[in-house]
C-alpha cells in the first residue's frame, strides 16, 4: 500500500538546516539495489533530467497504479522499496486530488508510442532529497531526451497559449502575458540605454558579423532589493518577445547546483540561440552553490564562447561578486546601477499606483519616504487597498492611504534596525513574478 507524507516546509527531513540521520541511497547503492531487484536488466544509468519539475507530476495520487502522460503509458512496479507520495502542504489544492507540487519514490515502467520501454526509479538520496536524480534502464540518450521533452510539453502550465515562456532549468517555467507591460520607473537615460542595448542585440545581428564582433553580450543590474531590477527584466522580455521572438531561459539555483548543471544550462541556452539568459542573485551563485568561480567564468567567457546569448545578471550585493566577473568586458560588458528612487520617481510612482489620490497627500508622502524602495511603495498601495476592502469601501481613500503609511513607516524603521521578519522578502525576484 502506498503512503503519503505531508511535508512542513520549515522543518522536515528535506531541510538542510536540520541534520537528521539519512537512510537514502548513494548513486552506487541505488545501482546495486536495482541490480539485485531486476537481475535481468543489465543497463542502469543515473539520470538528471533537464525538466525535472515535470517528473513530480507523473504520479497524481498516492493510490494511482497506472496512467498516461502525453504519449507515454506508465505503470507502477511494486517491490520492497517504499512507494511514497509526498504532498507539499503549502501547495495542496482544496480537493487534495491534484496537488500543485508533489514528489514520489518507487519504480515506474514507461512505454512509448512505438512500444519503446524502460524503467524509471525515483529514490531518496543521502542528502534527504527526492527528485534530484533518477535511475533509468536504458542507455539510449536520444530516447531519454525525447521522453524528457515529452514530459515537459505534457505538464507545462495550463492556459499558456499566447503566453511568453521563460524556461527554468531545475524549476517550473515562468509565463508572462505579452500585453500586460509595466510602468518602468527609472531615470529616462538609464531606461533608454538599457532598452537600446538589449533590443540592438537581437535586431542587429548582422552588425556583429559585419564588424567581426563576437555575437554575445553580458549585462548586469546592480541595486538594493525592490529597486526595479526584476521589473525591468520582465519589461525587456515582453519587448523582445513582441519584436524578435527569442528564447528566454533561467536556472533555479540551489545549494546542490554544481558545475555540470551550469555547463548544461549554458549549452542548452546556446542550442536555443538567440536566447536571453537570466542569472538572478549572481552573488549567491558562487557562494551558496557548488559552482566555482572558474567554472562560471568559463561559461561566460571561456575557450569556446557560445554565440547568440544575451546574459542578464542581477545582484543586490555587488561587493560580494568576484571582481573578475564585473571588471572585465565580455563577461559583463555593461553595468547599470538601480539607485533608490529619488523624489521625482517616488512621486511619479505614487501618482501612478494611487490614481485619484489627493495631490497634497502624494506630495507629503513623497517627502517622507526618502530611502524607500519601489517594493515598499508598492506595499503601501497594497496595504491601503486591503484596508479599503476590509472596510467595505469601493475605492481607496485618503484615510486608507494615511493608515497604510503609518503601518509601512513602522515596518521600514524596524527593517532598518535589522528586525526583518520572514515575510520581508516575499514576492521578490523574477520567479516570484
Amino acid at each position: 500500500m502506498n503512503e503519503s507524507i505531508y511535508i512542513n516546509e520549515d522543518r522536515s527531513e528535506f531541510s538542510i538546516h536540520h541534520r537528521l540521520p539519512r537512510e537514502g541511497f548513494t548513486s552506487i547503492e541505488a545501482r546495486k539495489y536495482l541490480q539485485g531487484l531486476f537481475p535481468s536488466m543489465t543497463t542502469w544509468i543515473c539520470w538528471f533530467p533537464k525538466y525535472s519539475e515535470s517528473f513530480e507530476k507523473i504520479v497524481r495520487t498516492a493510490d494511482q497504479q497506472k496512467g498516461v502522460a502525453g504519449v507515454w503509458r506508465w505503470e507502477r512496479i511494486d517491490g520492497p522499496y517504499p512507494s511514497i507520495f509526498y504532498l507539499r502542504s503549502t501547495h495542496i489544492c482544496e480537493s487534495h486530488s491534484s496537488p500543485a507540487k508533489t514528489n514520489w519514490t518507487g519504480v515506474l515502467s514507461f512505454t512509448g508510442p512505438e512500444n519503446e520501454s524502460f524503467l524509471l526509479f525515483s529514490f531518496m538520496n543521502t542528502l534527504g532529497s527526492v527528485g534530484d536524480e533518477y535511475y533509468v534502464s536504458t542507455h539510449d540518450v536520444a530516447l531519454l531526451e525525447r521522453f524528457d521533452r515529452d514530459m515537459h510539453e505534457c505538464f507545462r502550465a495550463e492556459n499558456t497559449d499566447g503566453m511568453i515562456e521563460v524556461e527554468v532549468i531545475h524549476g517550473s517555467s515562468i509565463y508572462l502575458t505579452p500585453t500586460s507591460d509595466e510602468w518602468i520607473f527609472l531615470p529616462t537615460s538609464i531606461k533608454n540605454d538599457i532598452e537600446q542595448q538589449v533590443l540592438s542585440f537581437f535586431r542587429d545581428q548582422h552588425a556583429f558579423v559585419k564588424f567581426n564582433i563576437p555575437y554575445r553580450r553580458g549585462f548586469l543590474f546592480v541595486g538594493t532589493p525592490g529597486g526595479g531590477k526584476t521589473m525591468m527584466i520582465r519589461h525587456l522580455i515582453r519587448q523582445c518577445h513582441v519584436q524578435f521572438k527569442p528564447n528566454f531561459m533561467s536556472i533555479n539555483i540551489k545549494k546542490s547546483t554544481d558545475e555540470d548543471d551550469i555547463a548544461a544550462f549554458f549549452e542548452c541556452a546556446a542550442k536555443r540561440a538567440p536566447c536571453m539568459v537570466i542569472l538572478e542573485d549572481l552573488d549567491s551563485l558562487t557562494k551558496e552553490s557548488c559552482v566555482s568561480r572558474s567554472a562560471l567564468l568559463n561559461q561566460l567567457d571561456g575557450l569556446k564562447p557560445r554565440k547568440g546569448l544575451l546574459v542578464i545578471g542581477t545582484t543586490n550585493n555587488p561587493g560580494d561578486i568576484d571582481p573578475a566577473l564585473i571588471h572585465r568586458p565580455s563577461r559583463f560588458d555593461r553595468i547599470w546601477i538601480f539607485e533608490m528612487p529619488d523624489k521625482q520617481l517616488r512621486r511619479d510612482y505614487l501618482e501612478h499606483s494611487l490614481p485619484g489620490a489627493d495631490p497634497r497627500l502624494i506630495i507629503d508622502i513623497t517627502e517622507k519616504t526618502a530611502d524607500w524602495s519601489f517594493a515598499y511603495l508598492n506595499e503601501l498601495r497594497t496595504t491601503a487597498s486591503i484596508l479599503a476592502i476590509q472596510k467595505g469601501c469601493e475605492s481607496v481613500t485618503a484615510e486608507h492611504i494615511e493608515q497604510a503609511f503609518v503601518f509601512m513607516t513602522a515596518q521600514f524603521k524596524s527593517g532598518k534596525k535589522g528586525h526583518r521578519g520572514k515575510g520581508d522578502q516575499a514576492g521578490m525576484g523574477f520567479e516570484a513574478a
